[in-house]
């Protein structure tokens, strides 16, 4: 497991309003955690809230 920083950026709806925010996954993170099938498309991944501990997870779904 590795821990590096990030930053959200905002993204304004038509209103000029925030209404998200997104992050950047390089290309190599996504590779070594097995988020790409063998024909490089990706899989079905999910996220996790869990406001309690102040986390958003970020993993692959279930089958």
């Amino acid at each position: 497991m590795e821990i590096k920083d990030i930053k959200l950026s905002p993204k304004k709806g038509g209103h000029g309003h925030i209404t998200s925010y997104s992050i950047n996954l390089g290309s190599a993170e996504v590779r070594s955690c097995g988020f790409l099938g063998d024909d490089g498309i990706p899989l079905a991944i999910e996220k996790i809230i869990d406001p309690e501990n102040h986390q958003i997870i970020i993993r692959l779904k279930s089958k």
